[in-house]
């Protein structure tokens, strides 16, 4: 009777152990990491940008874009395009705040998530449209 309880946990605990091991072994890329300062000063559009891309074709399974906590990042119109080639998780840890500018263009939206067949936005972060401000230009308009 021991003897068949064995291989029993022993078959949990690898299964468990490779679980933890696919679980760490996702990537995971910082925004920081392609250029954003966070500093509530910069536009940090570009380097969100860039690291959208490294992380949409990252040819591993799942993966997880990080926006770090403690910090403001300003964001002009981005869009978060697909398709990727596996399910990417947002974590927003930090602040996301649109940047001082009224664009003039059809493509209003602020930011944007498109042609994806995977993905989660999560965490604890703000994000903030300004949409007061945006509301007031376009009042003035009519």
């Amino acid at each position: 009777m021991i003897n068949q309880r064995r291989p029993r946990s022993s078959a949990l605990l690898l299964l468990l152990f490779a679980s933890f091991v696919a679980g760490t072994l996702a990537a995971t890329y910082r925004v920081t990491d392609y250029g954003a300062k966070g500093d509530g000063i910069t536009d940090d559009t570009q380097a969100f940008t860039n690291a959208w891309r490294a992380v949409c074709l990252n040819s591993k399974e799942a993966s997880t874009l990080l926006i770090p906590g403690g910090k403001v990042y300003l964001l002009g119109l981005t869009k978060f395009g697909g398709p990727c080639k596996h399910y990417i998780r947002v974590q927003v840890d930090g602040n996301l705040k649109r940047v001082d500018e009224v664009w003039s263009d059809d493509d209003n939206n602020w930011l944007l998530f498109i042609n994806l067949n995977g993905r989660t936005v999560a965490g604890p972060g703000e994000i903030d449209g300004q949409g007061a401000s945006w509301h007031v230009h376009f009042s003035l308009q009519m």
